[in-house]
């Protein structure tokens, strides 16, 4: 905590001369700031929304693949149980699939 501390104060130090000569109240200050917020909050909307759109179509291709696997599951074990079945009738020799 205490180096943060130093180090703000550091640069606080450092900015200090600084802000007399900018003045915070200027117009190019606040047009400045204002491009600089509307820019950030733009792109955070931006990406909130991609990242929102990706989440629901990850989540719907998922669910698709779930009810695929779902409605194939019985077909695929009455094929297994009939192949398993078949395969212990034979006689030892004969390992054919």
């Amino acid at each position: 905590m205490f180096i943060k501390m130093t180090f703000l104060g550091r640069l606080q130090r450092q900015l200090k001369p600084l802000l007399p000569a900018v003045g915070h109240r200027s117009l190019r200050v606040r047009l400045t700031v204002g491009v600089a917020l509307v820019s950030a909050l733009g792109l955070g909307s931006a990406a909130t929304w991609i990242s929102l759109t990706t989440q629901r179509l990850l989540i719907s291709s998922q669910k698709e693949n779930l009810e695929y696997l779902a409605n194939r599951f019985p077909r695929d074990v009455e094929i297994y149980s009939h192949m398993a079945l078949s395969r212990i009738s034979r006689p030892n020799g004969d390992r054919r699939f």
